[in-house]
C-alpha cells in the first residue's frame, strides 16, 4: 500500500500538515506501507525528521514557494501555485503509472486549498485506476481576512463551489464550522 500525501508547505511549526503527517508516519509505519510526500516546501527540521525514518517516507520537494515564516501564503504567489499544481500533478501520475498495479493499492491525500484542486487535473487517471482519494478542508477564509479585492473575489467561488465539489472518495474536516458549512 502506498500514500500519496500532498501539502503546499510542510513545516514543523504548521499545525494541520504536521498532525497529518504524523498520523500517516504512525500508520505507515505500523502497517509496513509506504508514504510518498510532495510538498512545495520544507523546512529543515522536517527534512531531519523525514530522514530518521530509514526509507519508510520518501520526499518529493518540489522547492516552489518562498519559506512559510515569510507569511507570503500560497495565494499571494499565484504563478509558483499555478507551477506547483503542474508540478505536483505530473508527480503524482509518475508515482500511479510505476506503482499502482493489481497488487498494490493507493490512496491519495491531498491538503489545504491549493493542493485540493490536484484531483481535478487527474481525475480521469484516478478513476481509471480506482485509487481513493482524501481531500482535507481545515477552514473557509472569511472574506474580511484577505487583503486585496481580487483576492477576495476569487476566494468566495472558489472555496464554497470549487474546493466544496472536489471529486475525491472522503473529505476530510476537522472544524465543526466547515462540517456544518459544507
Amino acid at each position: 500500500m502506498k500514500i500519496v500525501f500532498i501539502t503546499d508547505y510542510l513545516t514543523i511549526g504548521s499545525g494541520g500538515p504536521r498532525f497529518l503527517f504524523n498520523v500517516l508516519k504512525i500508520l505507515c509505519k505500523s502497517l509496513n506501507w509506504k508514504l510518498v510526500i510532495v510538498t512545495g516546501y520544507i523546512d529543515k527540521d522536517m527534512k531531519r525528521e523525514i530522514a530518521l525514518t530509514n526509507g519508510l517516507i520518501e520526499l518529493v520537494l518540489l522547492d516552489i514557494f518562498q519559506p512559510y515564516q515569510s507569511r507570503v501564503y500560497p495565494y499571494k504567489q499565484p504563478f509558483r501555485c499555478l507551477r506547483f499544481l503542474y508540478e505536483a500533478a505530473k508527480v503524482l501520475n509518475e508515482v500511479m503509472n510505476e506503482t499502482h498495479d493489481k497488487t498494490n493499492t493507493m490512496v491519495i491525500h491531498v491538503h489545504n486549498p491549493l493542493p485540493n484542486l490536484i484531483p481535478y487535473l487527474t481525475t480521469r487517471k484516478i478513476r481509471s485506476k480506482r485509487i481513493s482519494i482524501v481531500c482535507t478542508i481545515h477552514h473557509f477564509e472569511e472574506t474580511y481576512s484577505l487583503d486585496s479585492m481580487l483576492s477576495k473575489i476569487i476566494s468566495v467561488p472558489y472555496q464554497y463551489i470549487i474546493e466544496t465539489n472536489i471529486p475525491c472518495n472522503v473529505i476530510h474536516v476537522p472544524s465543526r464550522y466547515v462540517k456544518e458549512t459544507l
